[in-house]
């Protein structure tokens, strides 16, 4: 965790600690409309990216998405298949994946042929493994809906998740392909 970070849940723990006295009114009325209470072990246990800006938070969704589907892309002869992932993602990244070895991406071949998009935001809540008062966030951050469930092991999820982050890594602060 960074300096900044830590100083950042010192404050946050002082503020609480007094009972929301030093909260502005403003702040005060968005803790009251808040879905339920958010308790500083949830907010100190939530993921990097949760607090990354929107544009950056969707590459990795996309890209945990394309980590997973990249076992199926590594085989297939179908153009149109592998085209698509390109105009998805972009051609630099998707070499990059299909240039990973088996064993540094799971083996979701079942899940792979649905929206890449979708798929890599189920995947990231399964390997965040928020507390149940946190997931309604997590899924609005993720774009998912109330009702996505994770469905999967959290090994295989944190895999699709490090793959992409390496692959971000990789190219760099590359926004070429963002939507």
């Amino acid at each position: 965790m960074s300096a900044a970070r830590i100083a950042l849940w010192r404050t946050a723990e002082a503020m609480s600690a007094g009972q929301g006295a030093a909260l502005s009114p403003r702040a005060r009325r968005f803790a009251a409309r808040s879905l339920s209470p958010q308790s500083l072990d949830d907010l100190r246990q939530a993921p990097d990216w949760v607090g990354w800006g929107d544009a950056e938070r969707t590459r990795l969704v996309r890209l945990t998405g394309a980590a997973a589907s990249a076992r199926r892309w590594r085989r297939t002869i179908d153009g149109e298949v592998l085209r698509q992932a390109a105009d998805s993602i972009g051609e630099p990244a998707l070499d990059a994946l299909l240039a990973l070895p088996d064993m540094l991406t799971p083996d979701l071949a079942s899940e792979a042929a649905g929206d890449i998009e979708q798929l890599g935001g189920r995947l990231l809540l399964a390997d965040a493994g928020v507390s149940a008062a946190s997931a309604p966030r997590v899924r609005r951050l993720l774009n998912l809906s109330p009702s996505a469930a994770p469905f999967f092991d959290p090994a295989a999820a944190s895999m699709a998740r490090r793959a992409a982050e390496g692959v971000l890594a990789q190219l760099g602060s590359s926004t070429e392909t963002e939507a």
